[in-house]
């Protein structure tokens, strides 16, 4: 099975004519997430994200997409 990386908008993912199974993970780090974190989302800030990635890997196991949502996703 090929996997593949790409970058969608919010509005492009919920326009998918068939919803993946996903997993949103936001890595904002805690002084970033100004407005809070995404309701339903797995939380793994980036300044400790590489030693949380076992935990990470176990959280999205059964999902066949995975939304990464950063301080940096607006632009």
């Amino acid at each position: 099975m090929a996997r593949s990386i790409s970058y969608i908008t919010g509005s492009q993912l919920l326009s998918l004519k068939r919803p993946p199974n996903i997993a949103i993970i936001d890595v904002r780090d805690d002084e970033r997430s100004y407005d809070g974190h995404i309701a339903g989302s797995l939380h793994y800030a980036s300044d400790n994200f590489v030693d949380k990635m076992p935990n990470l890997v176990q959280a999205v196991k059964g999902k066949d997409t995975l939304v990464f949502h950063c301080a940096l996703s607006q632009f």
